[in-house]
């Protein structure tokens, strides 16, 4: 009988144990999702962060919003001076 339960143990190293518990003992049996294969098959450019910043600021002058932050800045400094004590 202890002969018969010997031959069912298998002895898995730590660094599969994970797998041998979940049933994967070969990561063959994983199936990747279709968008991760596709991602793989992406290259990477090199960002230009220049480039990124100056088109930001552009349209930040460009669409106004620099004069509304300047407005802002002076109104909100008028109102803490005119409010506060001392």
């Amino acid at each position: 009988m202890l002969i018969h339960l010997l031959d069912q143990v298998s002895i898995v190293p730590i660094a599969d144990l994970s797998h041998h518990l979940l049933g994967l003992t070969h990561l063959d049996h994983v199936q990747l999702p279709d968008i991760v294969m596709a991602l793989g098959d992406k290259t990477l450019d090199e960002p230009d962060f220049a480039k990124s910043i100056g088109g930001a600021w552009g349209k930040f002058v460009r669409t106004g919003q620099v004069w509304a932050f300047l407005g802002g800045a002076v109104f909100g400094y008028l109102v803490k001076t005119f409010t506060t004590y001392g």
